[in-house]
């Protein structure tokens, strides 16, 4: 079935490369798996999709990138992988959350540069009424 291509097989023998199955007379071969996942994910099968997106975000077999995790992440997630659109939707929310937390932070500067300006202007008015 690997060899027509269906993508359940080609994801199937992938797993069984990356770890070896001598039982089965599969050899442990890191380069062969990834290319049969590669191409499980390029005939659009989610599952394949969301494993090269997490082998690009860990680094493992391939060199990292969150560039192309996230590139078949999405692609997972537009083909109906419920889990790579779970997960898109948590990283989402922690980008907002990393937004909020930058905005909060450029507040409580501005906040306390006007407190502290407000302070210097008092003094003065106060030095200024007294002399």
């Amino acid at each position: 079935l690997a060899k027509e291509q269906h993508t359940g097989a080609l994801l199937q023998l992938a797993l069984l490369r990356f770890r070896g199955e001598p039982t089965f007379g599969v050899i442990k071969d890191d380069p062969q798996a990834l290319t049969l996942v590669q191409t499980a994910a390029k005939c659009n099968d989610n599952r394949a999709q969301k494993l090269l997106s997490k082998l690009y975000f860990s680094g493992q077999h391939v060199p990292l990138s969150t560039e192309l995790g996230n590139f078949w992440l999405e692609q997972a997630a537009s083909h109906g992988n419920l889990a790579a659109q779970q997960l898109l939707a948590d990283m989402a929310i922690a980008q907002q959350l990393r937004h909020t937390q930058q905005n909060d932070k450029i507040y409580r500067e501005r906040l306390l540069m006007g407190v502290g300006i407000l302070v210097i202007f008092m003094l003065a008015i106060i030095f200024l009424v007294k002399v």
